[in-house]
């Protein structure tokens, strides 16, 4: 049964205003690369819950993947991407260039911002003959915001996001009660509150695969209006 507690909204709240608004905030002001590591250190965020708040681990962080972002984009459930996608988070949050995890499995990572859907995850070789994966920005982003609503649609051990929700950061003094009173009014979440772009997650009729385009689109118009 979901959830329906206004502390569950203040905890949601909390997670897109410290996290998924830094995200979109970053693409906006095009750190399109500072937004790719808050995205992959999201995805490893949500392992926590999935871990029953225990230390989370790269077969959570895969879980995430294959459980929540399939239904955005069915390459997650390829065990080989989400291999791959762990590796470019180990290489990227560790090191910010080559590393061990990506050496392991022989493939070197193109960071892309304007490419179409055919390009994004697709595996191919450059001109040397080396294995190479292309990974849109925008997409990611996308089908990581788009996750982890599904992860907070289904999601039914309140006791968990209790668990959960007191070892999170979050924005403290008078800034995070204002906030609050923005973001959650009479205890009801307005996701358009907390950034422009998430307004289709305040239409409950909107599927995860349409937030997914929804936010992708808009991203992808906004670069190319750069």
């Amino acid at each position: 049964m979901k959830i329906v507690d206004s502390k569950f909204n203040y905890l949601k709240s909390d997670f897109f205003s410290a996290i998924i608004q830094e995200i979109l905030n970053g693409c906006a002001v095009e750190l399109y690369m500072s937004s790719l590591i808050m995205t992959l250190c999201c995805i490893d965020y949500m392992g926590i819950p999935l871990s029953g708040n225990k230390k989370n681990t790269n077969v959570h962080f895969k879980e995430f993947l294959e459980k929540y972002m399939s239904e955005a984009n069915q390459k997650y459930n390829d065990p080989a991407i989400r291999d791959i996608i762990y590796a470019i988070r180990c290489s990227i949050v560790h090191s910010f260039g080559e590393a061990d995890a990506l050496q392991k499995i022989n493939i070197n990572p193109i960071f892309e911002v304007g490419c179409d859907d055919r390009v994004h995850l697709l595996r191919d070789k450059d001109e040397k003959g080396n294995q190479i994966i292309h990974l849109s920005i925008p997409h990611l982003i996308g089908e990581t915001i788009a996750g982890v609503e599904k992860y907070f649609r289904e999601v039914t051990d309140s006791n968990k996001l209790i668990e959960w929700y007191k070892s999170l950061y979050i924005l403290g003094g008078a800034s995070g009660p204002l906030n609050k009173l923005h973001t959650v009014p009479g205890g009801n979440l307005v996701h358009k509150n907390i950034h422009p772009l998430l307004d289709k997650l305040d239409d409950p009729a909107s599927s995860i695969k349409d937030i997914y385009e929804n936010i992708k689109n808009r991203l992808l118009e906004k670069y190319n209006q750069m």
